[in-house]
């Protein structure tokens, strides 16, 4: 079997050729070049790795060009999560122009204590009518708090299909997990949404027990079902914390409670068919 990591970020060491914004002067692993080859040839292949989904690196914020670039170079492993800027009076056009490129997907990034009507606001509306009358995808970076708030959004526009990332962040909050997990597993009965399986190392504050892992993996895989769930290894704040392989292990090896098919379906076919079938 191969398989697809839906969520993987790339960027360069070079910072005069592909600038930063100033909230990013310190990388995660300092001056090691993420890059596509690296990704690929070290990590991916010998994990049976064979396509992957790139999220645009937070430090270059609106400024797709190096993750387009890589997209460009390796079209057949490559599918592009763009960053738009949501206040920008272009975002339309921009979105179009990006999806003339064959990108298919744009990421919004949210934080904490979001104010009722966030989606409806701040340009998020007018990113998700276009999604929907283009066929698009929307990734959010979302957290437990905000759960509501994406729902009545998903609600308005049922043909967008809204991947949360990280199993939205729910480990972040020890203290109220349970409560937490339960929020995300109730938007399931909207149909429109998927989650990634990912962010076990990386997006946590704090790494959750295995057994932890595999029981909210348990409960969202009965609620979600397979064909709504995606791997991903959330590289290479994975590999800063473990191996490669450790992220793709858990689901392969660990995950007894679920069959040969379903694994697949989470480890490959969920990605290919939203990501790679346009």
């Amino acid at each position: 079997m191969k398989y697809i990591d839906s969520h993987a970020f790339v960027w360069s060491s070079d910072n005069l050729l592909y600038p930063i914004t100033k909230d990013f002067t310190d990388l995660p692993g300092g001056k090691i070049e993420f890059s596509p080859p690296e990704l690929l040839l070290r990590n991916g292949r010998p994990s049976l790795v064979e396509k992957f989904v790139l999220i645009q690196a937070p430090q270059y914020h609106s400024d797709n060009t190096y993750i387009i670039e890589q997209v460009t170079r390796f079209p057949e492993i490559f599918k592009a999560v763009v960053y738009v800027d949501p206040s920008s009076p272009k975002i339309q056009e921009e979105m179009i122009n990006f999806s003339e490129l064959g990108v298919n997907a744009f990421r919004i990034i949210t934080s904490s204590n979001l104010n009722p009507g966030y989606y409806q606001d701040n340009g998020y509306d007018v990113m998700f009518s276009v999604a929907q009358q283009n066929n698009l995808i929307i990734s959010i970076s979302a957290y437990p708090d905000g759960f509501i708030e994406l729902k009545n959004i998903s609600e308005k526009y049922p043909e967008v299909p809204i991947v949360i990332e990280n199993m939205g962040n729910i480990f972040q909050e020890k203290n109220n997990f349970e409560k937490c997990l339960d929020d995300l597993c109730q938007l399931s009965s909207n149909r429109n949404f998927y989650l990634k399986l990912s962010g076990f190392n990386g997006a946590s504050n704090t790494k959750p027990s295995l057994d932890l892992l595999l029981l909210s993996i348990e409960k969202l895989s009965s609620v979600f079902s397979p064909n709504r769930l995606m791997w991903g290894s959330d590289y290479p704040f994975q590999v800063l914390h473990g191996t490669y392989e450790d992220s793709i292990s858990i689901l392969k090896n660990d995950c007894t409670f679920l069959s040969e098919v379903q694994k697949q379906q989470i480890l490959s076919d969920t990605a290919r068919n939203l990501f790679f079938s346009s």
